[in-house]
Order: C-alpha cells, then structure tokens, then sequence
C-alpha cells in the first residue's frame, strides 16, 4: 500500500510540474524583448537519471 501512494505521489508531483508556467509578461530584458532561458539543459538529464534511480530502488526492493 505504501509502494502505491509513493508511485501516486510521484505521478502527481510530475503532472503539476508539466502544469506549471511562467508569468506572461515577465521580461527583463532591453526594451519589450524577454529574455529568453533555455530550460532544457542538464534538467532532461537529471530526470532520466532520477527515473532509473528510482526504478532501480524498486528492482531492489522486489529481489527481497
């Protein structure tokens, strides 16, 4: 029951993340252009790797 309301939790956290969005309207850049900040860096990286963590935790916990 535990292992089904870590996953649930999981799942939800990552839906409100794709939910969430920046403020329109919030640039800071030279005269009416926003600056514009790439995101996708090392973050994709750090997801993928956090998945197989965790999936490798649960492959580990089921051996036992």
């Amino acid at each position: 029951m535990k292992t089904a309301r870590n996953i649930m939790s999981a799942a939800i956290m990552l839906l409100l993340a794709v939910a969430a969005q920046a403020q329109p309207g919030a640039g800071g850049g030279f005269g009416d252009d926003p600056i514009d900040v790439p995101v996708d860096g090392g973050l994709s990286i750090l997801a993928v790797a956090g998945i197989g963590y965790g999936i490798k935790k649960l492959k580990e916990r089921n051996k036992k």
